[in-house]
């Protein structure tokens, strides 16, 4: 949370920080009071300042955040191997959308640029200085974000991926996760759609039939307290270029969240 400190961001940390307690800090005491739930838990995790430094098309605070957050995703493995295992825990490491369109230096013509070359470059540059680069809008975008993963469940994101990006590889949809843990990680298959069972009351899917992956697996650590980990990045501008969602449509959440009661 040091985007909003005052100074020029000429290279990153070239400004004094400030006293805010850093992401990893918070990630290691959130996991530490959640991880005493004999029922397991899931938790979300934000880098919620790199989206302020994609509106602000500003690649010091963007590279500064974003390095906070991979040091938080750090403290979350860590974690996970002193007091779980990844047979029993799943953590996710990806965005809701990139903001600001960083990509490469020159991509796109303008009236002030017209020769430009009108295809996807690379950032490149030396090490310890700010990459050649262009940002392309202020705002959020439906560039592909990361989607990166490790532990139970694994098998059941893997078998579903949604097709082929040319240049960064398999994706999935946006949805794909909610929809694994309300209706397989979260439900034995026998409650009806409208009704979805919680962790607490659910049988064990273990005992179901007709599952494909890893989710026998997953569920068996939930019922063990070992949950879910999920570490989400809000606007994962500065990774924006690797694999991860495509498709950017909210119906699906909404028809879970009616499904919930919540909306």
């Amino acid at each position: 949370m040091q985007n909003s400190r005052s100074g020029e961001a000429k290279a990153p940390y070239s400004d004094p920080l400030n006293d805010v307690v850093d992401l990893p800090t918070m990630t290691t005491g959130a996991l530490n009071a959640l991880g005493q739930d004999e029922d397991g838990f899931s938790v979300m995790i934000e880098g919620g300042a790199i989206d302020w430094a994609g509106h602000g098309n500003n690649p010091v605070r963007d590279i500064e955040e974003t390095q906070d957050f991979n040091k938080s995703v750090d403290a979350a493995i860590k974690w996970v191997e002193e007091n779980s295992s990844w047979e029993d825990t799943l953590l996710v490491v990806t965005a809701d959308h990139e903001t600001g369109y960083l990509s490469g230096a020159n991509e796109v013509p303008t009236e002030d640029n017209p020769e430009a070359d009108n295809r996807f470059n690379a950032m490149e540059g030396e090490k310890g200085k700010v990459a050649r680069h262009g940002w392309y809008s202020g705002q959020h975008t439906n560039q592909l974000v990361p989607f990166f993963f490790k532990g139970a469940g694994s098998e059941d994101i893997m078998a579903r991926t949604s097709g082929t990006d040319s240049v960064r590889g398999e994706y999935i949809d946006n949805t794909l996760v909610a929809n694994l843990v309300f209706d397989e990680w979260w439900n034995d298959g026998t409650d009806s759609a409208g009704d979805p069972e919680q962790p607490g009351d659910t049988a064990n899917p273990s005992d179901g039939e007709g599952k494909d992956g890893s989710s026998k697996g997953f569920a068996a650590g939930l019922a063990t307290g070992l949950g879910i980990l999920g570490a989400v990045v809000g606007g994962l501008g500065f990774l924006a270029t690797q694999m991860g969602v495509l498709t950017i449509d909210l119906q699906p959440i909404y028809e879970q969240l009616k499904r919930m009661g919540l909306r």
